[in-house]
């Protein structure tokens, strides 16, 4: 019994979800006023605490949710993921991708 509460104890304090949009900074890619903004099929996303083991646990939220094959990783602190370009699409599928669970370990 001691040995269940300790596996259930630690379990439970193991990881935690957060939605994707408190993890992240969004460029959609398609503000024509910013001429650094890339126009393509993508949005970028910045992570607020860059680390690959993050990264690693967002694109396999966006892969579990969307299936393989639309998210590119640049770096420890960045991603793309691939999105409809008709407006209307695109903000439907930015506001289902922000509300997205990213199950992230618990750091002491």
């Amino acid at each position: 019994m001691r040995f269940l509460v300790i596996l259930l104890t630690s379990l439970m304090t193991a990881v935690f979800a957060a939605p994707l949009g408190d993890l992240v900074i969004v460029n959609d890619g398609l503000d024509a006023s910013n001429p650094e903004t890339i126009q393509d099929d993508y949005i970028r996303l910045t992570l607020s605490q860059p680390g690959y083991h993050q990264v690693v646990k967002i694109k396999q939220a966006i892969d579990d949710w969307l299936g393989p094959g639309v998210v590119i990783v640049d770096s420890q602190a960045t991603l793309k993921v691939q999105a409809p370009r008709a407006s209307t699409e695109r903000i439907e599928f930015l506001s289902a991708l922000l509300q997205l669970q990213v199950d992230l370990p618990v750091t002491e």
